[in-house]
């Protein structure tokens, strides 16, 4: 009886499970990669959505709020909005639903980018 409950409880890998593990590791790390770096066309984008908003609002581009506004900027465009149009509006709409608030905190914005 031990015997047969030790053959049912361990498991060999076939050889199909053992390409899948290295490649779903690849995929893991690409999407971290992909979560952690911009291209320089991507920041750009940012960059420009960050401008027109600070336009919009009066706001310095050297004030501690629009460090909060780039650090929003970015987690939206990394939350899916990579279209120029689409991050510029969600980033408005963001601020027009919360009172041009930050998402929660400097803080807690880097903590979502990480």
């Amino acid at each position: 009886m031990n015997d047969t409950i030790a053959q049912t409880s361990v498991r060999k890998p076939t050889a199909k499970q053992g390409a899948a593990g290295p490649e779903r590791s690849a995929q893991m790390l690409r999407r971290r990669f992909n979560r952690t770096c911009l291209s320089p066309l991507d920041l750009d984008v940012c960059e420009r959505v960050f401008n027109q908003v600070c336009v919009d609002e009066g706001l310095d581009p050297l004030d501690p709020d629009a460090e909060i506004l780039a650090v929003m900027v970015v987690a939206i465009f990394r939350n899916a909005h990579t279209n120029e149009c689409e991050l510029l509006e969600a980033v408005r709409s963001h601020r027009e639903n919360h009172g041009n608030r930050p998402i929660a905190s400097l803080k807690n914005a880097q903590r979502r980018l990480d």
